[in-house]
């Protein structure tokens, strides 16, 4: 079974840590999907998608590195109240990874 966490990871910290370790733990892989990774360098956001991915591959131990799947997306617009997916996106959601 795949698994999946969605978070800005703004910074990555032991709670995030904890929520991945223990979805690891009931799943066979894992997609942590790093939302809003077109924003940085601001007060809120003060890290690059790259750098909230590279904090997530140290962070994790060597057997847990392969089961994870870490993927930047950038945040959709709203329209009329309902979130727009990209294509990307939906096969994410749908479980196509």
């Amino acid at each position: 079974m795949r698994g999946l966490i969605i978070g800005r990871f703004q910074p990555l910290h032991k709670g995030h840590l904890g929520a991945v370790r223990e979805a690891l733990g009931a799943c066979d892989d894992l997609v942590v999907v790093i939302g809003s990774a077109e924003l940085s360098h601001t007060m809120d956001n003060p890290f690059t998608a790259g750098e909230r991915y590279q904090m997530f591959l140290s962070s994790l131990a060597d057997d847990e590195r392969p089961r994870v799947h870490v993927i930047p997306i950038v945040r959709a617009p709203l329209r009329c109240g309902v979130l727009q997916q990209r294509p990307h996106e939906v096969a994410l959601l749908a479980g196509r990874v």
